[in-house]
């Protein structure tokens, strides 16, 4: 954007082209004038003229609500007709062969957009303290005649954001352009208000601001706030726990006992009822009750006494079925001796008890 007059420039580089973009340039320039011009030449960008039906423009409400805002009047110039702001066009070539032309280092990986705009206010800066080739004179000076004429900047900035309503999914994010962003916990499920400059991601809920990120052109990105997450895992395992420690004292009163022995005892009530639940799906119901049963008898509030009482259940089981097996294979194997005693080749007893 080029002042008329005093042919004072200023120059920002963006990623997009977007509507927030556009806005944000113009207020820039507006900062950098001192105020506003009462009238800005534009050509036909869909920015500013949505169609032309001749000599009728149907203007972008967008902009036609941010000029509004600042007092400005937009003119158009004719479809291909350039010369109409040629001062603008004149710059842009100037910007190439004077500001680009040499520092190519500045668009190359790892490129930072940031840095080559402040590159570029540093370049101007200096152009505005040369004289320039039609007035013959400096920029600087010639802006401080020209700036009277200049309306006076808002009291309030316009929000030139990019506004959407969404939701936050189940895992606490909002995506944006196939990017992810996190939010609280406790955004999920409530409406938000998706606020995006050409640099910040702002999430709101209402009037409250609930997150706010650095904005990305990539592609499917993900930036997470570790408190977020921090927030989510810490909501989710008091869920656990509280799911955890009702399924425990449904297992039978017994369980509200041990319980309160080991609230007694100060252990880690949570991580210890968490190994009984598991002990419950490896060794049973009945058997874990069992061995409860027996911990509160003895005082023993632990989990790990639990376990042992429960293995030295099983382990009285195993004996008393391998004495059982056993017998039974004694039984058998006496009784597999008394059989084979016998000679095969004997025919028996006749009928008067005497051998043949």
């Amino acid at each position: 954007m080029i002042l008329s007059y005093s042919r004072f420039m200023v120059v920002h580089f963006y990623f997009s082209e977007t509507m927030e973009c556009f806005l944000d340039g113009h207020q820039r320039a507006f900062e950098a004038f001192g105020g506003v011009p009462q009238a800005i030449v534009y050509d036909n960008l869909k920015s500013v003229v949505v169609a032309r039906y001749g000599n009728t423009i149907q203007f972008n409400p967008t902009f036609m609500d941010f000029a509004g805002y600042h007092l400005f009047k937009p003119e158009i110039c004719r479809p291909r007709s350039p010369h109409q702001k040629g001062k603008v066009e004149r710059g842009v070539g100037f910007v190439k062969t004077n500001f680009l032309a040499g520092r190519e280092h500045l668009l190359q990986d790892p490129f930072e957009l940031a840095i080559l705009n402040r590159e570029c206010a540093r370049w101007l800066t200096e152009q505005h303290r040369r004289l320039h080739g039609a007035t013959r004179q400096r920029p600087i000076d010639l802006l401080d005649k020209e700036c009277p004429h200049l309306l006076s900047l808002p009291a309030h900035p316009y929000d030139n954001s990019l506004k959407k309503g969404l939701y936050a999914d189940s895992q606490a994010f909002v995506t944006f352009q196939t990017n992810r962003y996190s939010v609280p916990q406790e955004a999920i499920d409530k409406p938000l208000t998706l606020k995006v400059t050409p640099y910040q991601v702002d999430i709101y809920h209402q009037q409250t601001l609930l997150a706010s990120h650095r904005r990305s052109y990539e592609k499917y990105q993900l930036f997470e706030n570790p408190l977020h997450r921090k927030q989510l895992l810490q909501t989710r395992q008091r869920a656990r726990q509280s799911k955890e420690m009702e399924f425990f004292l449904d297992l039978d009163p017994l369980a509200e006992s041990f319980l309160d022995g080991l609230v007694q005892t100060g252990a880690k009530t949570a991580y210890h009822i968490r190994q009984i639940i598991e002990m419950v799906d490896i060794y049973g119901k009945s058997e874990v009750l069992q061995a409860l049963q027996t911990a509160c008898e003895y005082g023993a509030y632990h989990f790990e006494y639990v376990e042992n009482i429960v293995q030295q259940q099983r382990r009285r089981r195993q004996t008393a079925e391998d004495s059982s097996q056993s017998l039974a294979a004694r039984l058998k194997r006496g009784k597999d001796i008394r059989l084979g005693a016998i000679d095969p080749g004997w025919p028996g007893p006749d009928y008067r008890g005497q051998r043949r």
